[in-house]
């Protein structure tokens, strides 16, 4: 990592500034992340290709996503995903996105990012991997990802690159948790997160 894989980071100041160098990063015109990747795999997973275009949009409206993933269907293994994504926002936009899933089943949880949340919900599970890999005393369950039950103060220390204004506004912004229910489907979340954050939080909110 150099200088100039930094900078871009350097000169975030709002979530704004953040959502649109994380859309950046996820479109492939910056190659670092400090909340993800590696030397050898800087980048976000190939599946993100599937919603990368929905996601960059939400970054720039302002809700800065640091995970998301596509719904995968169950296959013969029965590995299998869910539709998730949480991030950092604003209050006002979080309760937009709360009313937005009102009368559907999408699952949202909001709360402050210097909360540590004790529940968790599975979002992946990988079948062949529990059967090759997980030792016998780690019990029974192929869960491999879950949201929730981790976050607080953790999840913005690693953005070492900020500045503490910077720190300070995600102390202070709302951490959203968003889940579709149904393992594989893809067709419900992600228009309701762009379509609430893009245009109704905005038109709403727009003096």
């Amino acid at each position: 990592m150099t200088y100039s894989d930094e900078e871009p980071w350097l000169s975030v100041h709002s979530l704004l500034d953040f959502g649109e160098v994380t859309a950046q990063w996820l479109e492939g015109d910056i190659s670092y992340n400090p909340a993800y990747g590696t030397d050898e795999r800087p980048g976000p997973n190939e599946e993100t290709a599937l919603i990368v275009e929905d996601l960059a949009a939400i970054n720039r409206a302002g809700f800065v996503t640091t995970m998301s993933q596509p719904g995968v269907p169950p296959d013969e293994e029965g590995s299998a995903q869910r539709a998730s994504l949480s991030g950092f926002t604003t209050f006002e936009v979080s309760e937009y996105l709360e009313a937005a899933t009102c009368l559907t089943d999408i699952i949202i949880m909001r709360f402050s990012p210097m909360m540590e949340v004790p529940c968790t919900i599975p979002i992946s599970i990988w079948a062949e991997m529990k059967a090759s890999i997980f030792p016998d005393w780690m019990g029974p369950s192929p869960v491999t990802t879950r949201e929730g039950g981790v976050g607080g103060p953790m999840d913005i220390e690693i953005f070492g690159e900020f500045d503490l204004p910077m720190l300070e506004v995600l102390a202070n912004s709302t951490y959203v948790i968003m889940i579709d229910p149904v393992w594989g489907r893809n067709d419900v979340l992600w228009d309701m997160v762009r379509r609430t954050v893009c245009e109704t939080a905005p038109a709403a909110l727009t003096p």
